[in-house]
Parts: C-alpha cells; sequence; structure tokens
C-alpha cells in the first residue's frame, strides 16, 4: 500500500483497528486479522523498513540490507531498503523459535592417533559452540568409524550407537546381532548410512479411572484384547489388568498456630470444637475427622509456659530440653517452661503410651566387692538354657544383670548392661553420665534411693504410627 503522509497512514491503521473480525467476504473466504507488519519511509539518500510490534527482520535480511537499529537475539526492527524480494516483516514469535538440526559431517583420517585424540577431545569439552548469532552447536558424536582390514572396509560404532538390522544382514556383520542390531558391518554403506543412536526401550504402568456400572462387561471386553496392541512404531501396549479395588486413603494431621490474647477467646474455642458434629465433608474427596486444641502457650514470669490439653503430652526429649513445669510420668510432661523453637507441639498419649508388658520381674540386688566376680556371673548367666522349669507352673524366662553401680569421685555411677536402660526422668533427676537418646540414658550419677534399676530397652520403645495407604 503506498500512503504518501503520515496523516494518511495513521487514518488507514485508526481504521483497521476499529474493524470489527472476522469479516464473511463469501462462503468461502473469511478475514480473521489484519495487521500492519512493515512501514518503509524515505530518508533522503534512501528507504528505511521498519517493523511495527510483534514484528522482526530476520537476521539473514538484517545482515542483507543492513540494519538501522541492533541486532538482538538475531533478529532487527529496521533495514536499510526495501527488500528486491518483496519480503516484509515476520512475526517475532516464529522468528525465536529454536529449529534442531542434525548434521552428519564424513571425515578421512589416515591416522588412528587422530581419531583417538578427535574422541578425547569431543568427550572431555563442554558444549555449546557458538557459530553464529543464531546458531549454536548442543553436541558433537563421533557415530562411525571405517578402516582398511586387509582389503575390505569394516564400519564400527562408537558407544551407544548401532546398526539396524537392515545393514546387518546386507553388508555382513562382523559381531553379533543382540536384539536386532550390530555394532560392526563388513562394507562401507553405499547409501552413505551411519551408525543409529541405540534404541533405549522404557515400560510405563499407566493407571486409567474407567466409570462404569457394568464392570464384569468391561473386564470380559479387555480380556478378548490381542496383545500387544500397537498404537504407533514407538509405543506398544503390552498388557492390560482391569481392578476393582477401593481408592486409596489418606490421613494427614494438619497444625494451624493461633495467636490469640484473650483466655475467654480460647475458652469459647475449645466449647465451639466439642460441639462440632464430625466429620465434616469438605467435598466428595476430603472430610476433617476430628479438630482438637494440643497445645496452649501463655506468659509466666518473664518467660513462656506451654501446657497440653487433655489426651495430649510433652515428649520427654521436649521435658528435659526446655524443663518441666509439672511432674514427669510414664517419660511425658503436660507443662515446659519454654515455646519449642522448632515448632513442636504436644502429641496425642496414644503416641507416648509403653507397650505391655505381660511378666513378672523379679529383681535381686547383690554386693560384691570383686569385679571378677561380676565378670564370673555375667558368664554364668550367657551359658544357661532357657526357660528353666521351677514347677509346673513357674518358668523363668531369662536372667539378666540390669544395672552395675560402683564407687565414682566421692559418690556413685549406675551404669546399664546391654539391653537396659535408664528411663527419662531417672537421667533427669539422678542427671547423666553419658548422652541422652532416645529418651533414655546409660548411666546415671547417684544410687536412685526408691531401689530403681535399669529397665529393659523395650520398655522404653514408643509405638510407631503410620498412614493408611
Amino acid at each position: 500500500m503506498n500512503v504518501s503522509n503520515v496523516e494518511t497512514f495513521e487514518l488507514i491503521q485508526n481504521s483497521l483497528n476499529a474493524t470489527s473480525l472476522p469479516i464473511q467476504l463469501d462462503n468461502n473466504t473469511k478475514i480473521t486479522d489484519v495487521s500492519v507488519t512493515t512501514v518503509c519511509s524515505s530518508n533522503g539518500t534512501g528507504f528505511q523498513c521498519r517493523c511495527e510490534e510483534q514484528f522482526a527482520w530476520p537476521y539473514s535480511t538484517c545482515v542483507s540490507y543492513g540494519a538501522c537499529d541492533y541486532i538482538s537475539s538475531g533478529i532487527c526492527k529496521c533495514i536499510n531498503a526495501i527488500p528486491a524480494d518483496g519480503q516484509s516483516c515476520q512475526p517475532i514469535s516464529k522468528l525465536l523459535v529454536k529449529v534442531e538440526y542434525t548434521v552428519d559431517l564424513e571425515l578421512n583420517v589416515t591416522d588412528v592417533t587422530t581419531v583417538d585424540y578427535l574422541r578425547s577431545l569431543l568427550n572431555n569439552d563442554s558444549f555449546a559452540l557458538t557459530l553464529g548469532p543464531t546458531v549454536n552447536v548442543t553436541d558433537i558424536d563421533i557415530t562411525t568409524v571405517c578402516y582398511l582390514n586387509g582389503t575390505d572396509f569394516q564400519c564400527r560404532c562408537e558407544d551407544q550407537y548401532v546398526w539396524s538390522y537392515v545393514n546387518c544382514i546386507t553388508y555382513g556383520a562382523c559381531d553379533d546381532i543382540i536384539d536386532g542390531t550390530c555394532g560392526c558391518i563388513n562394507s562401507i554403506p553405499s547409501s552413505g548410512q551411519h551408525c543409529e543412536p541405540r534404541k533405549v526401550v522404557y515400560e510405563y504402568e499407566v493407571f486409567i479411572e474407567v466409570n462404569t456400572t457394568d464392570a464384569d462387561q468391561l473386564r470380559n471386553t479387555v480380556n478378548n484384547i490381542t496383545f500387544p496392541v500397537q498404537i504407533n512404531t514407538q509405543i506398544n501396549i503390552s498388557d492390560t489388568v482391569i481392578t476393582t479395588a477401593p481408592p486409596a486413603v489418606y490421613e494427614y494431621i494438619i497444625s494451624v498456630e493461633l495467636n490469640i490474647s484473650d483466655v475467654a477467646v480460647i475458652n469459647g474455642l475449645r466449647t465451639i470444637l466439642n460441639n462440632i458434629s464430625y466429620p465434616i465433608s469438605i467435598n466428595n474427596y476430603i472430610q476433617i475427622s476430628d479438630v482438637n486444641i494440643s497445645t496452649v502457650c501463655s506468659p509466666s514470669s518473664g518467660g513462656f509456659q506451654c501446657r497440653c490439653e487433655d489426651q495430649y503430652r510433652w515428649s520427654c526429649d521436649q521435658c528435659f530440653q526446655h524443663g518441666p513445669c509439672d511432674n514427669i510420668t510414664d517419660d511425658t510432661c503436660g507443662c515446659i517452661n519454654a515455646i519449642p523453637p522448632d515448632g513442636q507441639y504436644c502429641q496425642s498419649v496414644n503416641q507416648h503410651t509403653p507397650p505391655a508388658v505381660y511378666e513378672y520381674i523379679i529383681s535381686v540386688e547383690l554386693n560384691i566387692s570383686d569385679v571378677a566376680v561380676i565378670n564370673g556371673l555375667r558368664t554364668i548367666l550367657n551359658n544357661i538354657s532357657y526357660p528353666i522349669s521351677i514347677n509346673n507352673h513357674i518358668q523363668i524366662s531369662d536372667v539378666n544383670i540390669s544395672t552395675v553401680c560402683s564407687p565414682s569421685s566421692g559418690g556413685f555411677q549406675c551404669r546399664c548392661e546391654d539391653q537396659y536402660r535408664w528411663s527419662c526422668d531417672q537421667c533427669f533427676q539422678h542427671g547423666p553420665c553419658d548422652n541422652i537418646t532416645d529418651d533414655t540414658c546409660g548411666c546415671i550419677n547417684a544410687i536412685p534411693p526408691d531401689g530403681q534399676y535399669c529397665q529393659s530397652v523395650y520398655q522404653h520403645s514408643k509405638f510407631e504410627t503410620r498412614d493408611n495407604k
């Protein structure tokens, strides 16, 4: 379109912007879009052709006619001539689309060391290699090496490359044919073919949910299908299993922290939660089974106390780390003198309940001054065959030394034997002389005045909770 002044061009542009599209010209022709792509104007000595928004000149045109602005990402917006072939600016989105090409190069090399050097060079170098503003080489591989073997040629594939079955049969394989491919043939293919990338077979399990009221009909249909079913040249369905298992159910515990300054609000929240009827359905897939307050932290003498609600307790390590503000019972407490920095909160009492033990444990205290006697007693007990029958109703299932107390720097240390530990409250009360691990320790700095002794490690084990999945 030839326009003699800028005002006329602007009038045309405004008219196009105001046009309602699409425009139906006839039954077979419709105008869906009208855009101004290129505006060429005289600059005194020649012409400049500028692109409108969302359009640009390709790199080859920018170089051929000279860019009158900067070239960026292989495109420019202005050139110093009207293209002789009538070309106009192109959509930027198409110009910036990356296109990948595989280029095959044939090299004639007479020295094997040169091939080895080239192989080493390619293996140790990292790409990309920039050839120009619009061309990058991302990878270079040697695929095929052909060399004279007596009077004939052998063409061997590099790693990860193979000859197709047709080439192996046509030119004769000089190694084993495995999975329809070989790594060496006895001739240079006349067609100029070279080794191809080794194909990797991937197997996937695809789960499809089918809504049907007749599962038997669906099962019969699937059972009558002959497998494998070829989707295309690269995808086969090898088998189908129909299952009617119920959907997996996942349980989550979500913790919500509330900042409330009024105690009355907390009491009101307790009342509301206690009066809610559970479960609460969020949608067809999500239900809230229960909501409880677990922990309430409040200021106390320059710090904070965090108390557990009913059916919740602090674990022993939290009691020991932050200091209990009530009694430690069953390796738990109900109150600590700090807000845990890691965001921990009180846990359900069911998590801390130790397993029930249905055995009678009889404790015998021996006063022995000779260490050799203790070692001899250990040997005797280890060599006894259990159980030992006392009568028809009583058996001794096991005898173990649990605790050995000995003088230490003006006091006593009481150490546990293997498979025995001090409970956390004993460690806390008398002071541990080794590390506290899993809410227990192996040594304390006193003889407990209440006659307590080390307990079996199994007595300190906690139940594990798992989600239903």
